[in-house]
């Protein structure tokens, strides 16, 4: 697994310091939805049941 860190600079999320507002919240959207794919994965929804 640790061979795998920094294999890629698609892997990297940009440092938005120093950037402009748009760049923060870019920043923000990106972690956001890795931090919930990241929940999804640990914690599965159960599947919601007809009825």
């Amino acid at each position: 697994m640790m061979s795998m860190v920094g294999e890629s600079p698609t892997d990297d999320i940009a440092d938005p310091y120093g950037g402009s507002l748009a760049d923060y919240r870019r920043a923000d959207r990106e972690i956001t939805g890795l931090v919930q794919q990241l929940a999804d994965l640990l914690w599965p929804r159960a599947p919601l049941e007809n009825g």
